[in-house]
């Protein structure tokens, strides 16, 4: 019964439904397939990392991917606490291993998967613990002391014990012992941010009365006067101001004199004395020395050296005529050599490997065969190999986008035997040029799409014993997501089916540095991956929206995209009329109805009608329907036409409506009436409707009655019903003597519609 509707006509809000055939259908493959899946699960997993500012925070971050569902994460950590989160931060009440399991939920459902990871919350160390000693210049019973440790965190504070009972703090401390003496001294290093843990170092030292240690002395003869002798003392004492006396030998003496000369009358040997003396105390040391005024055989002898190229600790030592002779130096005389630091030699050339850079005196005497002797001095600074300008560069790997290559470099003459090594933010370390360190996580970029990371940065030449440490802020593009956006088009063959991809900006999406991208849909609470989808919507005339993240694999780095499509109808409804009339009327209770296809654009259509009251009448051609009762019932047409891949099934409820029926038969009944304890025959009203033909879970119902009037001479005459009941039929109203004058007021109105009622007056 199809026409296209030209004129104007009753129409409502309709919701189109998938047929129950092809959701049975639907289900049955949907259950074949999670049964021989996974249930879901592709893969669970977590990540972690220990926080920078305390070892025992540690921060977790769950991974999982599901094919019917989002998970809910249920953590327990190992020491008896538990969370819930994908991502979470928990605080180990102590140092030590923990096994951590991960149990990852598909939201609404019991499918489960638990993966497990054991920790370990390290135990701050604190390593190489020592302590210097330094008397005072002016104070012998002054000492300076100074702690040195090492720890992988935290800060360290230090305890001193000084072994007389006084105690002090710091890293560095100065303290005035009573007596000289040795004492245990004792420091104790704790980290103050977990003050259990602690170390202890002990050691002896010696508070000892000021002495001279050492006492030696140079003479070297001058170039030019044979006969003038240049004095030097080499002299060293625990504490104090040395004063010296020199005797020559030859009768005179010098006082005050630190480095003094004197001249002698003959060539002759000389006992040389010196005396030290300190002199806050008083405490003496003498040395005596042979010393041999000879004529001059030496000629202009000089030392000069020559620093290795590729080893600046190395020195190669020579002695030289200035003079320019010729002669077999190595024959005529004897060269013995002393560094400075204890170490000697012999030769006219000679070569050493100095232990650290700095000021160097190198000392040589020379003999000849009649053993006249000269001593040579030279002076010279070892510079230390120069280590500068580090800088560090990072750019996120164009292979994988949860990986940041590093690269450093620095000034050197020896740049290519430097050795780095890294400490990051997070506690990773790595040694080498350059590095690579996985990202699973980013910060948020400023607003240049850069974040900022703190490297601590040594970098070292072993070999020459040179090593710099430098903490460097390093600048790191941060990865995006490129061309990401939805695009969706309504299928040609089925208006009910979309499909999607994700290049709504027309180009292929990409990351900008590298890494695959996943993307996860969101449709009707379901989750989908993969970059093209269609979309099944179950009705007509409503809105859908999809929502598509693209994620860089391996990271938290996301773009998100919504699009909102519309399931339209083109067109096709229908309309039905009905007439309120008495239940004796044929056309009581009857529903007629019209297809409609405003476009007329569909061809080969064919409709069929379900009325919605019974299932003997599911689906027929007829397009009219005659109910038993008056109700509201869900009208559906189904529309079949050469256009559509499928069915379109409308839905429309509608009112239909049947006059009542509702009224009070005076005195038709007789009785037996009691009026004051008096029997007579009398006579009661009887409440009658037709409130049979009503659905009455579909209506609401007002009842107005009357008080009722009655000769009666008895009490308890009248009506006494309540309003909104929906009243029994034969109900009587009074049982008393006489005539009762009673009537009603009834309204019947849809609860679907409350404008849709029917009244008995």
């Amino acid at each position: 019964m199809f026409k296209t509707i030209k004129e104007n006509f009753f129409t409502q809000k309709f919701t189109a439904l998938v047929t129950m055939p092809l959701l049975v259908f639907v289900l049955a493959i949907i259950s074949l397939f999670v049964s021989s899946c996974d249930k879901g699960i592709d893969s669970v997993g977590f990540d972690y990392y220990m926080d920078a500012n305390d070892r025992r925070v540690v921060h977790f971050n769950a991974k999982g991917q599901s094919d019917f569902g989002s998970f809910e994460y249920t953590w327990s950590f190992g020491d008896g606490s538990t969370g819930q989160g994908k991502d979470i931060t928990h605080e180990f009440s102590d140092f030590g291993k923990f096994t951590v399991i991960l149990t990852a939920t598909i939201e609404d459902s019991k499918i489960e998967t638990t993966v497990s990871k054991e920790i370990e919350v390290v135990i701050p160390k604190i390593t190489d613990l020592d302590f210097e000693v330094v008397p005072d210049k002016q104070n012998p019973r002054l000492y300076n002391f100074k702690a040195v440790s090492n720890t992988d965190y935290g800060n360290v504070e230090y305890e001193w014990d000084f072994g007389d009972g006084m105690t002090a703090s710091g890293e560095t401390v100065q303290y005035g012992f009573e007596y000289f003496g040795t004492y245990e001294i004792g420091l104790k290093a704790k980290i103050s941010e977990y003050e259990k843990i602690e170390s202890i170092r002990k050691k002896y030292v010696e508070i000892a009365a000021p002495a001279i240690t050492r006492l030696e002395f140079y003479a070297e003869q001058d170039d030019d006067d044979p006969f003038l002798f240049h004095f030097k003392p080499i002299a060293e004492a625990t504490w104090g101001t040395l004063e010296y006396e020199w005797s020559f030998g030859d009768g005179k003496i010098a006082y005050d004199i630190e480095e003094p000369t004197n001249t002698y009358g003959k060539y002759a040997s000389y006992n040389v004395q010196l005396k030290a003396k300190i002199k806050e105390t008083g405490a003496t040391r003498t040395v005596n020395q042979e010393v041999t005024v000879q004529p001059p055989v030496f000629k202009n002898y000089e030392i000069t050296y020559t620093l290795d190229p590729n080893d600046p600790l190395q020195v190669y030592f020579v002695i030289e005529n200035k003079d320019g002779e010729s002669e077999d130096m190595s024959q005529q005389d004897s060269f013995m050599w002393e560094f400075g630091d204890g170490n000697t030699s012999s030769g006219l050339r000679v070569n050493y490997r100095y232990e650290s850079y700095g000021e160097k005196t190198v000392y040589v005497t020379l003999r000849t065969a009649q053993q006249t002797q000269k001593t040579l001095t030279k002076t010279f600074t070892l510079e230390t190999p120069h280590i500068n300008n580090i800088k560090i560069t990072g750019t996120p790997s164009m292979k994988a986008g949860n990986i940041i290559e590093y690269r450093v470099s620095a000034d050197s003459e020896f740049s290519d035997e430097i050795e780095y090594s890294w400490e990051f933010e997070d506690g990773t370390q790595k040694a080498g040029r350059a590095v690579q360190r996985e990202m699973s996580f980013w910060s948020v970029a400023n607003d240049s799409g850069n974040i900022t990371e703190n490297i601590y940065i040594k970098a070292s030449i072993p070999r020459l014993n040179v090593s710099v440490k430098e903490t460097k802020e390093v600048q790191v593009v941060r990865p995006t997501i490129k061309n990401f956006k939805i695009h969706c088009v309504n299928s040609p063959n089925n208006n009910l089916e979309w499909i999607c991809d994700t290049r709504g900006l027309g180009e292929n999406v990409t990351s900008s540095h590298g890494g695959d991208i996943e993307y996860e849909w969101v449709f009707n609470g379901q989750t989908y991956t993969g970059a093209n989808q269609r979309f099944k919507f179950d009705a007509y005339e409503a809105s859908y929206t999809i929502t598509a993240t693209a994620k860089i694999e391996d990271t938290n780095i996301t773009e998100t995209d919504t699009f909102t499509a519309y399931a339209r109808l083109d067109g096709i409804g229908f309309g039905c009329t009905s007439k309120t009339l008495d239940s004796n009327n044929p056309d009581a209770l009857k529903l007629e109805c019209t297809a409609y296809d405003l476009n007329g654009t569909h061809s080969g259509t064919s409709i069929l009608w379900d009325f919605g009251e019974n299932s003997d009448k599911y689906f027929r051609d007829e397009s009219e329907h005659t109910y038993e009762k008056a109700g509201t019932y869900p009208v559906t047409m189904k529309f079949k036409s050469n256009q559509l891949i499928k069915p379109i099934e409308i839905t429309q409820d509608y009112t239909v409506l049947v006059n009542v029926s509702s009224y009070f038969d005076r005195g038709s009944k007789s009785g037996t009436a009691d009026c004051g304890g008096r029997q007579t025959d009398g006579k009661y009203t009887v409440y009658r409707n037709n409130f049979d033909l009503f659905n009455q879970e579909d209506f609401t119902i007002t009842n107005v009655f009357s008080t009722g009037n009655t000769n009666c001479s008895c009490n308890g005459a009248g009506w006494n019903f309540t309003d909104n009941v929906w009243h029994g039929w034969d109900e009587k109203s009074a049982d008393c003597w006489g005539n009762i004058d009673q009537w009603v007021n009834t309204t019947i109105c849809a609860k679907a519609d409350p404008t849709k009622c029917v009244k008995n007056y």
